[in-house]
């Protein structure tokens, strides 16, 4: 009997692990100020390009981000020259000021979210997703960290 016991806690742990990602990095905004100058750069060598893969991205605000969402311009740079640029409008609280994300901090809030669904890599070689903030402040106050997170779609 204590074996059943033993094997449904094993196989609970085992499923309620985090996610395995393929790639995961984050990048602090300094002094949680967002100039529109600065761009989270991260490269990701991709060797499959067979497999699909859901892209997310990361991002952790303070109680004192002024909007209850933020634009960001997303580029990538595919080998042998290829651009892609977007512009993704991210929601980070609901119409009462309610925060989104999980608390991560005294008054901060993680972000996850997802880009892209189900992704094809087309070329193997070195990719560069850079995000820039897009909103129309030059200076956005309450902007920690910026995150990518590439995992195979299942």
């Amino acid at each position: 009997m204590k074996s059943i016991y033993l094997i449904i806690i094993a196989l609970f742990a085992l499923t309620s692990c985090n996610e395995s990602y393929f790639y995961s990095s984050e990048k602090d905004i300094k002094d949680g100020k967002w100039n529109v100058d600065s761009v989270a750069v991260f490269t990701v060598n991709i060797q499959d390009t067979i497999s699909p893969y859901d892209l997310f991205f990361s991002i952790t605000n303070g109680e004192q981000y002024m909007y209850r969402n933020i634009y960001l311009f997303v580029t990538i740079d595919f080998p042998y020259g290829i651009q892609r640029v977007d512009t993704v409008d991210c929601l980070l609280a609901d119409e009462r000021g309610k925060w989104f994300g999980k608390e991560v901090d005294d008054g901060k809030y993680r972000n996850f979210l997802l880009y892209r669904k189900k992704v094809r890599f087309p070329y193997r070689g070195k990719y560069v997703f850079r995000f820039e903030q897009a909103m129309r402040h030059k200076v956005l106050d309450g902007i920690y960290n910026v995150g990518l997170y590439i995992k195979k779609s299942e």
